[in-house]
């Protein structure tokens, strides 16, 4: 008897899907509002009879506080349409959305309470995760494995697409794409693709960036549904975060900065595109695509040429960086420097943690590195000195796993390509929703190299000492991607018929889920979009956790082999 709910929740979800992914008639629409009917009646008699059985304590109401609040709100929202319907101008407008029917007037507060319902019951799978035979990186794995297959079958649906054949390949790429929140793109998303689709990408990019596990334990906290001492160690591993205790908190942090963030950008955003009613039919739903995708560092744009068209735009190439910027520092970063400021307020002590302050120096570092090798190595004479400036901001900034880009990349001088490059495989940092091998994993080489160099036998900063450990799992992160990389850019060589500087640019921004392109992409081979679509999966995961996840159970031995020198160098 409890799997039935979950069972009429999958249920209507297919029944959503399926009427608003194909083309119906008014009498079939009615059909599937009918079902839906049934199906909230369902939900509503199971919550007041069993409310009816615990006599509707305290205890009871607290427990299914998500379903009290939907119930109270569809209730609601019925009574409010009844009395705005009797309104002549309202029901003009209203009898205007898509899938009304006469009779049927109030399907959408039914829609809403059923897809809320359906929101309600995944985020149950915090607790279904504990119990599955899988390891933390096996989970997660498998949960992109999973959105991307499910986002394909979206993306095949006759109302995400725009009339034109679109191929099997190309719809996987794209979902394997928004999902590694990459922006390689084979298409032109905002031709091919319409708002419907252009939907289903944007919550691809949402739920990518920020996890599944991440996201639904999130919805699970928001329903009053706590978090068992299992549940927090299992998510402990899946965040790779220490401290056990903070896990709820730290959810909660994650989906509120980036939800608020997201908010900002788009209203920011939508008044900019407001500007421009002849190119932008919907300001807000393009500042809202573009906002997400700039702080989920997708690069995915509803423009065809990018943000091409905007590079003399001071408030574009701002809004767009300081989300790409926030969005690659992680959220870990964010938590600890708005906990610092705060304190620093109240005049309380507090100090940055060493992750903090080595992701910032380098994010620093990195960004005016970039910014003055455009500056000096962007050919002269081609843009203003206010061109020149915002490209090479902007440009250092997208490089950095945005992937979105105000100028024609492939037209660049070789230099600035490797310096591209070069930015593309460091990345982001952890826990943010970019990749790359990552701005403190690169810091901790370099601080490597300079101890070794210094003579010094353990590897110091800050005055702090990096665990021998994590110098090792360095090594093993920055050797697998380089691997990656070679092989990935090996198999391109054999399949596509490009410049090999080309290829490169393409795998790098595959691994790194940059995004940006010699424009190549959509010319490539079937197995050259395979490819980049493993290479898209495996950077955005990490090689590491791939590996690891492939890998055997760590095993603890308590013993020791005899060390003997092996020459180096």
């Amino acid at each position: 008897m409890r799997k039935i709910p979950y069972f009429l929740c999958f249920v209507a979800f297919v029944l959503l899907i399926v009427e608003y992914g194909f083309s119906w008639t008014q009498i079939k629409i009615m059909k599937f509002h009918i079902a839906e009917l049934l199906l909230a009646l369902y939900f509503t008699f199971r919550y007041l009879l069993e409310g009816a059985r615990e006599k509707f304590s305290k205890v009871y109401l607290k427990e299914n506080i998500g379903e009290t609040v939907f119930l109270s709100l569809f209730f609601l929202s019925i009574v409010l349409l009844s009395i705005l319907l009797r309104n002549p101008i309202f029901h003009k407008s209203y009898s205007l959305l898509p899938h009304f029917t006469p009779c049927t007037p109030f399907f959408l507060p039914l829609q809403i309470f059923l897809s809320l319902e359906i929101l309600l019951h995944v985020s149950d799978l915090p607790r279904l995760f504990v119990h599955l035979p899988l390891k933390p990186g096996q989970l997660v794995v498998t949960t992109y494995l999973s959105i991307i297959i499910l986002g394909t079958l979206l993306l095949s649906l006759p109302q995400a697409q725009n009339g034109g054949e679109i191929s099997w390949l190309d719809r996987l790429f794209t979902a394997s794409s928004a999902t590694c929140v990459t922006g390689l793109t084979v298409v032109d998303i905002s031709q091919v693709f319409t708002p419907y689709g252009q939907s289903i990408i944007l919550l691809l990019i949402q739920i990518g960036g920020l996890g599944l596990v991440t996201f639904v334990t999130f919805f699970a906290l928001l329903m009053g549904k706590g978090m068992g001492f299992r549940e927090r160690a299992f998510l402990k591993d899946v965040l790779d975060y220490e401290v056990i205790g903070e896990m709820g908190r730290l959810v909660i942090t994650i989906l509120l900065v980036t939800f608020a963030l997201e908010g900002i950008g788009t209203l920011v955003l939508s008044r900019i595109f407001s500007h421009y009613p002849e190119e932008i039919p919907s300001p807000f739903f393009f500042g809202l695509f573009h906002s997400v995708s700039a702080f989920c560092n997708a690069g995915f744009s509803l423009f065809k040429d990018s943000l091409r068209g905007f590079k003399d735009s001071i408030s574009i190439n701002l809004t767009f960086g300081i989300l790409i910027i926030i969005g690659g520092l992680g959220f870990l970063v964010i938590r600890d420097v708005l906990r610092f400021l705060i304190r620093r307020i109240r005049r309380k002590p507090c100090v940055l943690s060493l992750h903090t302050r080595l992701v910032l120096i380098t994010t620093g570092i990195l960004l005016f590195s970039g910014f003055f090798g455009f500056m000096i190595l962007l050919p002269l004479g081609i843009y203003s000195f206010k061109e020149r400036t915002l490209i090479s901001f902007f440009q250092s900034v997208t490089a950095r796993t945005a992937g979105f880009s105000t100028i024609d990349i492939s037209t660049l001088p070789s230099p600035i390509q490797l310096l591209l490059i070069f930015l593309m495989f460091i990345g982001a940092s952890p826990g943010s929703t970019g990749g790359g091998i990552k701005t403190s994993t690169f810091a901790v080489v370099l601080i490597t190299v300079l101890s070794y160099l210094k003579g010094k036998e353990r590897v110091e900063v800050f005055a702090r000492t990096i665990p021998p450990l994590l110098v090792h799992r360095i090594i093993a992160i920055v050797s697998f991607s380089l691997f990656l990389v070679f092989f990935s850019t090996i198999l391109l060589t054999l399949t596509e018929d490009y410049p090999f500087l080309s290829l490169l640019f393409e795998a790098v921004s595959a691994f790194g889920t940059v995004g940006l392109s010699h424009g190549i992409t959509p010319y490539l081979s079937p197995w050259g979009k395979m490819t980049l679509i493993v290479t898209m999966l495996i950077g955005r995961i990490g090689p590491l956790t791939l590996a690891l996840a492939m890998g055997p159970r760590v095993k603890r031995v308590t013993y020791k082999y005899p060390e003997e020198r092996v020459l180096v160098g």
